[in-house]
């Protein structure tokens, strides 16, 4: 069993996806146990994982918020960050969701 039917997603979310986005691609519930088992897959958050075991980029951590969160946007200085021109902000990315309510904001452990 192999991720060729999310490498599109895969590509476009830095390795990042959702169980969702893999049941979609018509992968099965014992497949995406099995991926996770065997390690394929690693979760970062609730129904969210990577396509390795190492330790995730900004980009992932972003994407993984951004995902987990639902329709969001990176929000604060998770957002004005520019890759290549200065390090990682250190802490959680911050996003804007309709998802959390009134707040419209959560901070999100990377």
């Amino acid at each position: 069993m192999r991720l060729d039917a999310v490498a599109h997603l895969l590509a476009q979310q830095d390795g990042v996806v959702t169980r969702g986005q893999l049941r979609a691609a018509s992968l099965t519930k014992a497949q995406v146990d099995t991926l996770l088992r065997r390690r394929e897959l690693v979760a970062m958050h609730p129904g969210v994982y990577l396509t390795h075991t190492g330790t995730p980029t900004w980009s992932q951590r972003c994407w993984a918020a951004v995902l987990y969160a639902g329709c969001s946007a990176l929000h604060l200085e998770s957002a004005l960050h520019q890759p290549g021109r200065e390090a990682a902000p250190r802490g959680p990315i911050q996003v804007a969701s309709s998802s959390f309510g009134l707040t419209n904001w959560a901070s999100i452990p990377g």
